[in-house]
Protein backbone atom coordinates (compact mmCIF):
# COMPACT_ATOMS: atom_id res chain seq x y z
CA UNK A 1 0.00 0.00 0.00
CA UNK A 2 1.50 3.50 -0.90
CA UNK A 3 -1.62 4.97 0.06
CA UNK A 4 -4.35 4.89 3.01
CA UNK A 5 -7.56 1.85 2.09
CA UNK A 6 -8.26 -1.40 3.08
CA UNK A 7 -7.27 -4.75 3.16
CA UNK A 8 -9.93 -7.26 3.32
CA UNK A 9 -8.23 -10.73 4.88
CA UNK A 10 -11.47 -13.36 3.79
CA UNK A 11 -9.37 -16.71 5.45
CA UNK A 12 -7.83 -16.27 8.47
CA UNK A 13 -4.10 -17.23 8.78
CA UNK A 14 -0.59 -15.63 8.89
CA UNK A 15 1.29 -12.86 7.14
CA UNK A 16 4.27 -10.83 7.19
CA UNK A 17 3.67 -7.50 7.90
CA UNK A 18 6.05 -3.79 7.28
CA UNK A 19 4.50 -0.71 8.43
CA UNK A 20 6.37 2.74 7.84
CA UNK A 21 5.35 6.03 8.92
CA UNK A 22 6.42 9.40 7.40
CA UNK A 23 9.70 10.90 7.65
CA UNK A 24 9.93 14.58 9.76
CA UNK A 25 10.95 17.43 7.76
CA UNK A 26 14.70 18.81 8.06
CA UNK A 27 14.87 22.38 8.81
CA UNK A 28 18.25 24.36 10.21
CA UNK A 29 20.70 22.21 9.84
CA UNK A 30 19.57 19.90 11.11
CA UNK A 31 18.13 16.39 9.16
CA UNK A 32 14.95 15.36 9.76
CA UNK A 33 13.94 11.95 11.53
CA UNK A 34 12.92 9.02 9.76
CA UNK A 35 9.33 7.31 10.38
CA UNK A 36 8.98 4.48 12.26
CA UNK A 37 9.21 1.23 10.93
CA UNK A 38 8.00 -2.20 12.20
CA UNK A 39 8.68 -5.38 10.20
CA UNK A 40 6.66 -8.44 12.12
CA UNK A 41 7.31 -12.08 10.58
CA UNK A 42 4.46 -14.13 10.95
CA UNK A 43 1.63 -11.79 12.23
CA UNK A 44 -1.81 -13.72 12.37
CA UNK A 45 -4.95 -11.72 11.07
CA UNK A 46 -8.14 -12.67 11.92
CA UNK A 47 -10.95 -13.06 9.18
CA UNK A 48 -11.59 -9.07 8.78
CA UNK A 49 -11.92 -5.61 6.86
CA UNK A 50 -8.33 -4.09 8.18
CA UNK A 51 -8.00 -0.08 7.78
CA UNK A 52 -4.77 1.04 6.11
CA UNK A 53 -3.06 4.38 6.70
CA UNK A 54 -0.35 5.44 5.09
CA UNK A 55 1.48 8.67 6.43
CA UNK A 56 2.39 11.63 4.69
CA UNK A 57 5.92 13.36 5.52
CA UNK A 58 6.14 16.20 7.52
CA UNK A 59 6.40 19.57 5.30
CA UNK A 60 9.31 21.28 4.84
CA UNK A 61 9.52 24.91 5.63
CA UNK A 62 11.25 28.33 4.10
CA UNK A 63 13.72 30.23 6.20
CA UNK A 64 13.49 30.26 9.41
CA UNK A 65 10.65 27.89 9.96
CA UNK A 66 10.55 24.75 11.55
CA UNK A 67 10.16 21.65 9.90
CA UNK A 68 6.81 18.99 10.71
CA UNK A 69 6.57 15.96 12.15
CA UNK A 70 5.63 12.89 10.11
CA UNK A 71 2.50 11.03 10.01
CA UNK A 72 1.84 7.54 11.15
CA UNK A 73 1.15 4.32 9.66
CA UNK A 74 -0.99 1.45 10.47
CA UNK A 75 -2.34 -1.46 9.73
CA UNK A 76 -5.18 -2.24 12.27
CA UNK A 77 -3.78 -1.77 15.44
CA UNK A 78 -0.53 -1.78 14.41
CA UNK A 79 1.25 1.35 14.68
CA UNK A 80 4.10 3.24 13.10
CA UNK A 81 4.95 6.56 14.51
CA UNK A 82 6.31 9.32 12.10
CA UNK A 83 9.41 10.95 12.50
CA UNK A 84 10.34 13.61 14.54
CA UNK A 85 11.14 17.85 12.02
CA UNK A 86 13.80 19.59 12.99
CA UNK A 87 13.09 23.02 14.97
CA UNK A 88 14.56 25.92 13.92
CA UNK A 89 17.34 26.93 16.65
CA UNK A 90 14.93 25.35 19.23
CA UNK A 91 15.33 22.50 21.76
CA UNK A 92 15.38 19.16 19.76
CA UNK A 93 12.19 17.76 18.52
CA UNK A 94 11.06 14.81 20.21
CA UNK A 95 7.32 14.27 19.48
CA UNK A 96 5.51 12.66 16.97
CA UNK A 97 2.04 13.58 15.58
CA UNK A 98 0.66 12.12 18.51
CA UNK A 99 2.73 13.05 20.95
CA UNK A 100 4.89 9.92 21.24
CA UNK A 101 8.60 10.15 18.86
CA UNK A 102 9.09 8.30 15.96
CA UNK A 103 13.06 8.77 14.83
CA UNK A 104 14.60 12.27 16.24
CA UNK A 105 15.87 15.02 14.21
CA UNK A 106 19.49 15.97 14.46
CA UNK A 107 20.46 18.86 16.40
CA UNK A 108 20.95 22.24 14.31
CA UNK A 109 23.11 24.69 16.42
CA UNK A 110 26.14 24.89 18.49
CA UNK A 111 26.46 22.09 20.71
CA UNK A 112 22.38 21.12 20.52
CA UNK A 113 22.22 17.48 21.27
CA UNK A 114 19.92 15.62 18.65
CA UNK A 115 16.12 14.34 19.18
CA UNK A 116 16.00 12.08 21.89
CA UNK A 117 13.04 9.65 20.88
CA UNK A 118 10.87 8.40 22.64
CA UNK A 119 8.99 4.19 21.80
CA UNK A 120 11.67 2.65 19.65
CA UNK A 121 13.07 5.61 18.21
CA UNK A 122 16.56 6.12 17.36
CA UNK A 123 18.41 9.51 17.79
CA UNK A 124 19.48 12.18 15.97
CA UNK A 125 23.59 13.43 15.78
CA UNK A 126 24.62 16.71 17.65
CA UNK A 127 24.94 19.62 16.40
CA UNK A 128 27.81 21.43 15.90
CA UNK A 129 28.53 24.70 14.67
CA UNK A 130 26.85 22.39 11.86
CA UNK A 131 23.85 19.85 11.69
CA UNK A 132 23.35 16.58 13.22
CA UNK A 133 21.71 13.55 11.16
CA UNK A 134 18.12 12.40 11.64
CA UNK A 135 17.77 9.33 13.16
CA UNK A 136 17.28 6.49 10.75
CA UNK A 137 14.83 3.58 11.50
CA UNK A 138 17.87 1.39 11.57
CA UNK A 139 20.19 3.87 13.52
CA UNK A 140 20.98 6.74 15.05
CA UNK A 141 22.04 9.40 13.22
CA UNK A 142 25.86 10.89 12.97
CA UNK A 143 27.10 14.20 14.77
CA UNK A 144 28.52 16.96 13.24
CA UNK A 145 31.60 17.52 12.95
CA UNK A 146 34.94 20.18 12.87
CA UNK A 147 37.75 19.34 10.69
CA UNK A 148 39.09 22.11 10.79
CA UNK A 149 39.41 25.68 13.13
CA UNK A 150 36.50 27.36 10.42
CA UNK A 151 34.78 24.32 8.65
CA UNK A 152 32.31 22.26 9.77
CA UNK A 153 30.52 19.75 8.47
CA UNK A 154 27.00 18.20 8.83
CA UNK A 155 26.62 14.77 10.13
CA UNK A 156 24.54 12.37 7.91
CA UNK A 157 21.02 10.36 8.61
CA UNK A 158 21.17 7.40 10.36
CA UNK A 159 20.11 4.00 8.47
CA UNK A 160 16.99 2.81 7.86
CA UNK A 161 15.51 -1.01 8.72
CA UNK A 162 16.44 -3.79 5.90
CA UNK A 163 13.83 -5.57 5.19
CA UNK A 164 12.90 -8.19 1.98
CA UNK A 165 9.26 -8.42 2.37
CA UNK A 166 7.87 -6.79 -1.28
CA UNK A 167 10.78 -8.18 -3.44
CA UNK A 168 12.41 -11.26 -1.67
CA UNK A 169 15.80 -9.07 -2.39
CA UNK A 170 17.05 -6.75 0.84
CA UNK A 171 15.72 -3.04 0.27
CA UNK A 172 16.06 -0.25 3.32
CA UNK A 173 13.20 2.07 4.55
CA UNK A 174 13.50 5.13 6.84
CA UNK A 175 16.60 6.64 6.29
CA UNK A 176 17.46 9.96 8.46
CA UNK A 177 17.66 13.26 6.70
CA UNK A 178 21.48 14.42 6.35
CA UNK A 179 22.54 17.81 8.06
CA UNK A 180 24.35 20.59 6.80
CA UNK A 181 26.44 23.87 7.63
CA UNK A 182 25.60 27.39 7.13
CA UNK A 183 29.44 28.10 8.47
CA UNK A 184 30.91 26.11 5.84
CA UNK A 185 28.77 25.24 3.30
CA UNK A 186 29.62 21.63 3.42
CA UNK A 187 27.08 19.33 3.96
CA UNK A 188 25.75 15.39 4.67
CA UNK A 189 23.90 12.42 2.63
CA UNK A 190 20.74 10.98 4.11
CA UNK A 191 20.62 7.88 5.50
CA UNK A 192 20.15 4.72 3.48
CA UNK A 193 16.57 4.10 3.13
CA UNK A 194 15.24 7.18 1.26
CA UNK A 195 16.69 9.70 4.10
CA UNK A 196 17.18 13.16 2.04
CA UNK A 197 20.80 15.45 2.13
CA UNK A 198 21.10 18.39 3.37
CA UNK A 199 21.74 21.64 1.26
CA UNK A 200 24.87 22.89 -0.27
CA UNK A 201 25.25 25.93 0.28
CA UNK A 202 23.20 28.91 -0.58
CA UNK A 203 22.77 27.43 -4.35
CA UNK A 204 21.20 24.19 -3.90
CA UNK A 205 18.20 22.99 -1.69
CA UNK A 206 17.63 20.29 0.79
CA UNK A 207 16.75 17.03 -0.55
CA UNK A 208 13.06 15.87 0.34
CA UNK A 209 12.94 12.00 1.96
CA UNK A 210 12.33 9.30 -1.02
CA UNK A 211 8.21 8.72 -1.57
CA UNK A 212 7.13 5.69 0.35
CA UNK A 213 10.17 4.76 2.20
CA UNK A 214 9.79 6.91 5.16
CA UNK A 215 12.95 8.82 4.93
CA UNK A 216 13.32 12.47 6.72
CA UNK A 217 14.24 15.24 5.12
CA UNK A 218 17.58 17.20 4.62
CA UNK A 219 18.85 20.31 6.75
CA UNK A 220 18.60 23.99 4.96
CA UNK A 221 20.66 26.72 5.55
CA UNK A 222 17.83 28.73 7.42
CA UNK A 223 17.68 32.13 5.10
CA UNK A 224 17.83 32.78 1.50
CA UNK A 225 14.45 31.27 0.71
CA UNK A 226 15.08 27.69 0.94
CA UNK A 227 13.05 25.29 2.16
CA UNK A 228 14.33 22.39 4.51
CA UNK A 229 13.59 18.60 2.87
CA UNK A 230 10.31 17.15 3.36
CA UNK A 231 9.90 13.61 5.16
CA UNK A 232 8.98 10.72 2.67
CA UNK A 233 5.59 9.19 2.97
CA UNK A 234 5.53 5.82 4.47
CA UNK A 235 4.18 2.33 3.31
CA UNK A 236 2.46 -0.79 4.65
CA UNK A 237 3.46 -4.00 2.88
CA UNK A 238 1.22 -7.42 3.54
CA UNK A 239 2.67 -11.08 2.24
CA UNK A 240 1.31 -14.01 2.03
CA UNK A 241 2.56 -17.43 0.90
CA UNK A 242 0.43 -18.51 -2.47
Amino acid sequence: FTGSGTLTIDKAGFADVLVVAGGGAGAYQGGGGAGQAFALSSQFLQVSTYSVVVGAGGAGTINEGSGANGNYSALGDIKALGGGGTPYRGPAAVAGRDGQGGNGCGGGDITQAGAISRNGGYAGGTGFAGGGGGGGAGGVGVDSAPVSPDTRIGGAGGPGLANSFRTGSTEYYGGGGGGTSVFSGTFALGGIGGGGSGCAGTTTAATSGVANSGGGGGGSIGYNSQFGGSGGSGIVIVRVEV
